[in-house]
């Protein structure tokens, strides 16, 4: 967050507006539009901030265009998070062992990815990664999200036991033999 606060302040200060977004399904509810008026105004600075709620058919050309329309980034959320991948011109190491992808950063007009899910999970729990280490985690899930928390759980904390818990058994199976695969030392 402060490296985001220190580019948007250092951005306004050439007088040049931010513009983000948020692309999904049924995103309404969320707060990411008051969350960065909110940092926005914090560092006295411009900025706008939209919600695109996109039909699967129409999210290749929205894609497309987000760059156009003068976004400086964007993040991803369901159902698209590992749909966008085929659209991007790089993708970080995060992202593409986790099949996910939340954030995107419009540069030159190329679109380059991350996956910050991790990072937002891990984080507050660094403190106690000694209780954690070689612990056992239930996960809730088995969408983009979860694959983020399993990385981060078995990355930066060293859990090592994983139970999970999903509505769609061939999702759980599909999710369960990709993640196992890649962490050998897990047992999912």
């Amino acid at each position: 967050l402060s490296e985001f606060l220190r580019v948007v302040e250092q951005d306004n200060k050439m007088t040049h507006n931010n513009h983000f977004a948020l692309i999904g399904r049924n995103v309404a509810y969320s707060k990411s539009k008051d969350i960065f008026e909110a940092i926005f105004k914090l560092v006295g600075g411009h900025g706008k901030f939209d919600l695109f709620d996109v039909e699967p058919v129409e999210f290749e050309h929205r894609i497309k265009t987000l760059a156009l329309d003068g976004v400086s980034g964007f993040s991803v959320t369901i159902p698209y998070k590992s749909t966008v991948i085929k659209f991007l011109d790089d993708i970080d190491p995060v992202a593409r062992a986790l099949e996910a992808v939340n954030s995107v950063c419009v540069d030159n007009s190329r679109l380059l990815r991350y996956n910050t899910d991790c990072y937002g999970f891990g984080i507050p729990l660094l403190n106690h990664n000694e209780r954690l280490k070689h612990g056992h985690a239930l996960i809730l899930g088995c969408g983009g999200a979860a694959r983020a928390v399993l990385y981060s759980l078995y990355v930066d904390l060293e859990v090592r036991k994983f139970t999970v818990a999903g509505r769609c058994r061939s999702k759980l199976t599909e999710f369960t033999q990709k993640l196992g695969s890649r962490f050998e030392r897990a047992t999912i």
